[in-house]
C-alpha cells in the first residue's frame, strides 16, 4: 500500500473570485451554500465542475437555476451534509442522475456526483464504498479514446493517516477500472504549500496533473488553494479555473 505523508491542512474559509464559476452568498458563514465553483473541459468536450457547498439542502432551488443557466455534464459536490433521512428528490436537479455517499450518523461531510442523464455512464458502487473514504465514482462510457473514471473525494480536517491511505486506495481502484481518471476534491491541504505538500504525492504516484492554479479560499489575511481537480489527461483539458 502506498502511503501519503501527513501534513498540516489549510482551514476552509470563504471563496475566491475566479472565472467560470458562480457564487451564492449565504446569510451565515456556517451555512455557506456555495463556496467554490471550479470547472474544466475534458478533451472529448465533457464539462465537469466542482462545488464545496456546506449543505446540499441550503438554497437548493438557486443551485438548480445555476445549473440551468451554466449547465455542466458532471457536477462534483463536497460537504453535502446529508443522511439517509433525506430523499434524492429533495436535492434533485432536472436532467441529472445523482449518486451520493453520505457521512451517515456524524454531522457534516459527504459527497455527491450529478451526471447528465443522457450521458452513457455507470455508477461505480463497489469503488465508492470499498473504503471508508468519503468518495463517489462513476465511469463515463462514451468517452474517447477510452472510458473515464470521474470521482469526487472529501477529506475532512480531522483525517488521520488511515483515512489518507484509504483515499489512495480508492484512487488506485478507479485507475484500475479506467485508464483515464478525473478527480474533483477538497483535500483540506493547501496545494500552494510547496513540493512537500502530501497532496502533490497524488500527482507523482498516479501520473496526474493538478489543474487549479489560483487560490480557491481567500480572506483578508489568508489565501489557500484547497479545492482541486486532478486528472491523467491534463494535456487534453482546457478552460479550467
Amino acid at each position: 500500500m502506498t502511503r501519503l505523508p501527513m501534513s498540516c491542512h489549510g482551514t476552509p474559509r470563504t471563496l475566491t473570485t475566479e472565472k467560470d464559476r458562480h457564487v451564492l452568498h449565504s446569510d451565515s458563514p456556517e451555512h455557506a451554500s456555495m463556496d467554490v465553483w471550479k470547472s474544466t473541459i475534458i478533451g472529448n468536450g465533457l464539462k465537469v465542475a466542482h462545488m464545496n457547498i456546506r449543505s446540499c439542502l441550503h438554497k437548493m432551488e438557486e443551485r438548480r437555476l445555476i445549473m440551468k443557466d451554466l449547465p455542466v455534464d458532471i457536477l462534483s459536490v463536497n460537504e453535502t451534509f446529508l443522511d439517509d433521512t433525506i430523499h434524492d428528490n429533495k436535492i434533485s436537479i432536472p436532467g441529472y442522475s445523482i449518486y451520493r455517499n453520505d457521512r451517515g450518523s456524524r454531522h457534516g461531510g459527504g459527497v455527491a456526483l450529478y451526471v447528465r442523464a443522457d450521458i452513457p455512464h455507470q455508477y461505480c458502487y463497489e469503488i465508492t464504498f470499498r473504503t471508508s473514504t468519503e468518495a463517489c465514482w462513476v465511469k463515463i462510457k462514451h468517452a474517447k479514446p477510452s472510458d473515464v473514471a470521474i470521482g469526487t473525494i472529501y477529506c475532512p480536517p480531522s483525517a488521520d493517516q488511515e483515512y489518507y491511505n484509504a483515499m489512495l486506495d480508492t484512487i488506485k481502484d478507479a485507475a484500475t477500472v479506467c485508464e483515464d481518471v478525473v478527480l474533483l476534491d477538497d483535500f483540506n491541504y493547501n496545494y500552494a504549500n510547496g513540493e512537500s505538500n502530501p497532496v502533490k504525492f497524488i500527482e507523482q504516484i498516479y501520473s496526474m496533473g493538478q489543474l487549479i492554479t489560483e487560490p480557491t479560499r481567500v480572506t483578508a489575511t489568508t489565501s489557500t488553494t484547497l479545492d482541486l481537480i486532478f486528472t491523467t489527461m491534463a494535456a487534453s483539458m482546457s478552460n479550467w479555473g
